[in-house]
């Protein structure tokens, strides 16, 4: 997530991952175009061979489907959601933080 140079409106998206209760683990997912959507938590799948995880999201965002991603080798965080919307982030700070 960034906010606009000009405008101060909040743009991208935010990933967390967390681990929890033994092996599970649960992302933290925020979206914003002009303004931020309250942050979804969903719990993570993974893939412990190939590295890949997934998730569906919550509420209002469900109709993006399941998101499919990994962690490249440069530290960022790419995947897609089944609607066709694609990420990729660096590892960094949270914008909020």
């Amino acid at each position: 997530m960034e906010s606009h140079p000009d405008t101060a409106d909040i743009l991208g998206d935010e990933m967390i991952i967390s681990q929890a209760e033994g092996d599970k683990y649960w992302v933290v997912f925020q979206h914003a175009e002009g303004a931020a959507i309250k942050p979804l938590v969903a719990p993570l799948k993974v893939d412990s061979t190939t590295g890949h995880f997934s998730f569906h999201l919550p509420d209002e965002m469900a109709s993006w489907g399941e998101f499919h991603g990994t962690i490249t080798e440069e530290d960022e965080l790419i995947g897609i959601f089944d609607n066709g919307y694609s990420v990729k982030l660096p590892r960094k700070a949270s914008f909020w933080q």
